[in-house]
């Protein structure tokens, strides 16, 4: 199961002489929690990382100093966010939200394709229903996921496009004061509004409004996927 959906783990079983994983049985991934792993698990057995409405339940918890899930509830934290208007203060729940970040990480690192598209959805709808809300974009983990990231990979691409299309230019250097937005990524921005001067009919909508199929990990041989906005698009 592992080969057929990581091209990480794939290596290991065709070169096992170039991996000491091969020999030990125990592979070490660096600055992976456990939560993101049970999340993984999940998904290699059921195709799926949502079991109702929510992510495996547990998972979205913290996990406490001995290693076991805490009982707290997913809380609302005030955390900096920003739309066109203003940078300012406002709860959301994160427990969720930094946990897809983290898994679409992980899956990145292991490049496992599929994994990537399931949560990048899940990260979209999940941003939308924070965006629907308060009309304001999160600010407080952005400087992780920059840090996390290469340039041009979806994750990466879709933070630009949002703080592109979801706050001003006065509201960019706002949020550049309190250091959430990294020099890297300001310049991806600029370069990013340079691409879209001028272009026809230039109206701003952010990323989870415009085709999910856009933000997943495709080869140059894959077919497009199927995507929740296609039949609207259509339209």
């Amino acid at each position: 199961m592992l080969k057929h959906t990581s091209k990480y783990f794939a290596s290991i079983y065709q070169t096992p002489e170039s991996w000491p994983e091969s020999r030990t049985g125990i592979v070490k991934v660096d600055g992976v929690d456990r939560a993101t792993l049970e999340v993984y698990n999940y998904w290699l057995q059921t195709g799926s990382i949502e079991t109702t409405d929510t992510l495996v339940p547990d998972l979205v918890l913290p996990l406490k100093a001995d290693g076991t899930f805490s009982q707290i509830q997913n809380k609302l934290r005030p955390v900096l966010v920003a739309n066109h208007r203003k940078v300012y203060v406002n709860p959301i729940e994160t427990d969720r939200l930094d946990q897809l970040v983290k898994c679409w990480i992980f899956a990145d690192y292991i490049e496992a394709p599929a994994f990537q598209n399931d949560i990048m959805d899940a990260l979209l709808s999940l941003y939308a229903d924070v965006y629907d809300k308060d009309c304001a974009f999160p600010l407080y983990n952005i400087p992780f996921i920059i840090k996390n990231t290469a340039v041009g990979v979806p994750l990466r691409a879709f933070i630009v496009d949002s703080v592109y299309n979801c706050l001003s230019g006065d509201t960019l250097k706002k949020a550049s004061t309190f250091k959430l937005i990294p020099k890297d990524l300001a310049i991806e921005v600029i370069v990013l509004a340079f691409e879209i001067e001028g272009r026809p009919h230039d109206i701003r909508f952010p990323p989870w409004d415009r085709s999910y199929c856009a933000w997943h990990v495709h080869s140059s041989e894959e077919a497009l996927c199927d995507d929740p906005f296609a039949e609207d698009l259509e339209e």
